[in-house]
């Protein structure tokens, strides 16, 4: 098995945090962040408690709020019928 480095930025006081609880449980750091990075990679979910949305994606929220408050959204009978639409304003 090939391991590689993953060296990302943390502020000090989360990671003295967690140090500080995984040592209490008396477990590694790195063992639940490689025990969160195979649950994530395995279809779970991720919760970010802190996700503040780019200036795009504020755009696009607002531009579909619009669209909502005034009935222009678009509703489809099956999944099928979803994804049809979806190919059809991709091209």
């Amino acid at each position: 098995m090939n391991n590689r480095t993953l060296t990302i930025r943390v502020a000090d006081d989360l990671v003295a945090a967690a140090q500080g609880r995984a040592d209490r449980l008396g477990i590694s750091l790195s063992l639940v962040l490689r025990n969160e990075l195979h649950r994530f990679a395995n279809g779970g979910d991720v919760l970010i408690s802190s996700f503040q949305p780019n200036a795009n994606l504020r755009r696009s929220i607002l531009t579909a709020e619009k669209e909502h408050a005034a009935g222009e959204l678009e509703t489809f009978d099956s999944p099928k019928a979803a994804l049809a639409h979806l190919k059809r304003i991709r091209r």
